[in-house]
């Protein structure tokens, strides 16, 4: 018996609920208890290694410590970043434009080494994306660059539902921003992960935001 291991935490686009990746969530075969800044969070599916759970309504933007409580009552806990779409669009140059508020993400706190480790893309099989002409550009942000030793930063998209991928974009150390000019075809419903690798050290990435956007001729 152990704490509960937290490698991630991704937000949902609407910013209704989080999906926590990990392990020794359910050693006992009974949902985990996931607090988020004392309130108590509904968990609305699990497994020993993620769940889901569901985001108080009108949450802000700001950072949270997560809790989460195995069902041998052991304990772990992490922060993370809750951001409102509206509020935290960049201010990219002219080539780019974000399509629509609803496709982008962010993973926190993420665990990151030479072996790439998958998050659900959220928010984005609710529309047909071609992938034609100069659609489908990935936009990858940090909050801050990563340790020299953790070399550079690998992305790759795949779509699980057609066995196709796209990438890897990589960003090198001491960047935080880059464009990928790439793009992936994908219809309404398909299932889509984001993938994270780092080629050097171990590191742990305080946070990660992609956007997908076009760029503007």
């Amino acid at each position: 018996m152990s704490n509960p291991v937290i490698n991630g935490v991704i937000v949902d686009s609407a910013v209704t609920e989080i999906t926590v990746s990990g392990s020794g969530f359910q050693p006992a075969s009974s949902a985990p208890q996931v607090r988020l800044g004392g309130t108590v969070l509904t968990v609305s599916s699990y497994s020993d290694s993620s769940f889901v759970a569901l985001l108080p309504s009108g949450i802000g933007s700001g950072s949270y410590l997560l809790e989460v409580e195995n069902s041998d009552s052991f304990t772990n806990t992490t922060d993370f970043d809750v951001f409102i779409p509206s509020s935290v669009v960049p201010v990219f140059s002219d080539a780019f434009r974000v399509i629509s508020n609803t496709i982008f993400g962010s993973v926190q706190n993420a665990q990151l080494s030479s072996t790439p480790v998958s998050f659900p893309l959220v928010g984005i099989g609710e529309t047909t994306w071609s992938g034609s002409g100069n659609a489908g550009i990935f936009r990858i942000t940090l909050l801050s660059a990563l340790p020299s030793s953790a070399g550079d930063l690998e992305v790759s998209i795949e779509n699980v539902t057609t066995s196709t991928s796209t990438g890897p974009l990589s960003l090198t150390s001491g960047q935080t921003t880059n464009v990928y000019g790439g793009s992936l075809p994908y219809s309404a419903g398909d299932q889509l992960i984001i993938l994270f690798s780092v080629t050097g050290s171990s590191v742990v990435v305080p946070s990660i935001h992609w956007y997908i956007g076009s760029e503007v001729e």
